[in-house]
């Protein structure tokens, strides 16, 4: 099309007119948009006015430049970056709720206690190390709150290891690690060099 323009807007005639092309209009015209009437006025239009021509030709030659269309056609153009931004934004609210409601949901109790023969007892009913009987995990939680921790709601209890008592006169003296996570105590006992 730009041939076919330059062809007929080629004249020796090219005055300066008070009357100009919008630029819109100019654009609708080198892209096709424009009616066939509208069309063939500017024509004409272009033929008496230098000004329009010279805008008309610049349109032209900017749209054939090969920079302008990698502008156009990028996949960094206006659009694209926006979308990554809004996903960005969209994964990070996602991630922080999950992680708030998860860290929410984490309720971990830890403490250190002299084990003495109540917990003793307890321990040494049999030699499971994971208990699910329910008269015993409250038995075990009572205890726990009467040393000041928080144990209401215990589903279960893991021991590390299995427990025998030191029968000796002189033992070294035993501290239970108690760590509350989501309902399970996991119980690790330890000996002190203290006697």
């Amino acid at each position: 099309m730009g041939k076919w323009i330059k062809k007929v807007l080629l004249s020796d005639e090219l005055t300066i007119s008070d009357d100009h092309i919008p630029i819109e209009d100019i654009a609708g015209l080198i892209d096709g948009r424009l009616d066939s009437k509208k069309r063939e006025q500017y024509i004409k239009h272009l033929n008496n006015c230098t000004r329009c021509y010279d805008l008309c030709e610049e349109t032209i030659s900017d749209l054939s430049n090969p920079l302008f269309k990698e502008k156009k056609n990028s996949k960094w153009s206006g659009r694209f970056l926006y979308a990554m931004a809004a996903s960005i934004i969209v994964a990070v609210m996602i991630g922080s709720g999950v992680y708030i409601n998860h860290m929410k949901g984490l309720n971990i109790i830890t403490a250190s206690i002299n084990l003495d023969q109540q917990f003793k007892n307890i321990i040494l009913e049999n030699e499971s190390l994971s208990w699910q009987e329910p008269e015993r995990i409250e038995r075990f939680a009572l205890l726990l709150q009467a040393k000041g921790i928080k144990a209401e709601s215990l589903k279960g209890i893991k021991l590390k290891t299995r427990y025998y008592q030191n029968k000796a006169l002189f033992s070294p003296e035993e501290i239970m690690k108690v760590k509350i996570k989501n309902g399970v105590a996991y119980i690790e006992i330890v000996e002190t060099d203290n006697p």
